[in-house]
């Protein structure tokens, strides 16, 4: 995920967490903000437990669903036997705006 959206929507300022002392913005990079790091392996309980984390996964399924729904399209039907894009997003969508 490209976490730049992280940083310029500034609703996402409420998804950071404390971790050993220091407050944590970018939970894709470690404490120095230096190394990239994995969230739920560096931070352990503490990402798992937090708000941040939930915004993640909703982004991320949200992100995996568009893919699929790209890579899924089948070029042999017609729309009438599709999900409109509307219909297949729509609870992933649902699932970010809760989360953020």
């Amino acid at each position: 995920m490209d976490w730049l959206i992280y940083r310029k929507n500034k609703k996402m300022a409420k998804h950071t967490f404390e971790f050993e002392g220091v407050h944590i913005k970018n939970p894709f990079v470690e404490e120095t903000g230096r190394f990239k790091t994995t969230p739920a392996k560096h931070y352990g309980k503490i990402f798992n437990a937090s708000s941040t984390k939930i915004a993640v996964d909703a982004l991320n399924d949200f992100c995996k669903a568009w893919k699929d729904y790209q890579s899924d399209w089948p070029m042999d039907k017609n729309d009438d036997e599709l999900l409109s894009i509307d219909e297949f997003m729509k609870p992933f969508l649902e699932k970010v705006k809760k989360a953020l």
